[in-house]
């Protein structure tokens, strides 16, 4: 955690004592550094919270996700115990309030193609299928009851999530440069015109963050999708069913 202490006279002071360092290595025996600030050793950990996203320094987002699909779990048995004599549309709207909005929440940084996560977030809302269409019987199909709701699989909310935000991008909507990150691709590439350069990773960690990804994903879309104006192209995105 940061903090940041005020004191009288417009003069800002760190508060060492409120101040954590994360070192992020895949090696196993990583170097051990001491940090400090105003001669106070900084306390090293080995997650941290930015935002109420969980960063491991091992570079993994299994505690984020185990969090994020605890919560939307407790949300699921208060939806339970309180909505269950609500009609469909209620019970539904219950879930996409509460439930997938912890599921999806900040899913462009932290979406990667692990089965143990992917498995654990889609448990979540075959749960909530169940809990929407009041049908426990054990001879029902969650699977049944997802088409009926309509309902994509989170995988694939998230690959769209990665599409929109590399929309915003380039479109200058969100505060990130478009010119630090996406660069034409040469000449001689296939709808080199439109496409971007896709990024080498040496590590399948980075191949899984968001520019690699993204960068791929929005390279299988046609020109007059990518250019359309921001609300037709998140129209157009719902109706896509990503790789």
């Amino acid at each position: 955690m940061i903090s940041i202490a005020y004191k009288p006279g417009n003069v800002t002071e760190f508060n060492p004592s409120k101040w954590e360092t994360i070192i992020f290595t895949k090696k196993t025996k990583p170097v051990r550094t001491r940090y400090t600030l105003q001669d106070q050793i900084l306390a090293t950990v080995s997650s941290a919270t930015y935002i109420c996203v969980y960063i491991n320094s091992k570079l993994s987002w299994n505690t984020h996700i185990d969090t994020a699909a605890k919560k939307a779990t407790q949300s699921l048995n208060f939806l339970q115990r309180n909505f269950s004599c609500c009609p469909m549309t209620i019970r539904e709207q219950c879930y996409t309030t509460l439930m997938r909005s912890q599921l999806v929440y900040t899913s462009s940084v932290w979406d990667n193609p692990v089965k143990r996560n992917v498995s654990k977030v889609e448990a979540v809302q075959r749960s909530a299928a169940w809990f929407t269409c009041s049908d426990f019987k054990r001879t029902s199909s969650v699977t049944a009851m997802l088409q009926k709701l309509q309902w994509d699989s989170l995988q694939q909310s998230r690959a769209r999530s990665r599409v929109l935000m590399l929309y915003c991008i380039r479109n200058g909507l969100v505060a990130i440069p478009a010119s630090a990150y996406l660069k034409p691709a040469t000449a001689h590439t296939r709808g080199s015109k439109t496409n971007y350069r896709q990024i080498k990773c040496n590590t399948n960690t980075y191949s899984h963050t968001f520019f690699p990804t993204a960068i791929c994903l929005r390279n299988t879309f046609l020109v007059n999708v990518c250019q359309l104006p921001p609300d037709s192209f998140k129209a157009q995105l719902n109706s896509v069913q990503m790789r």
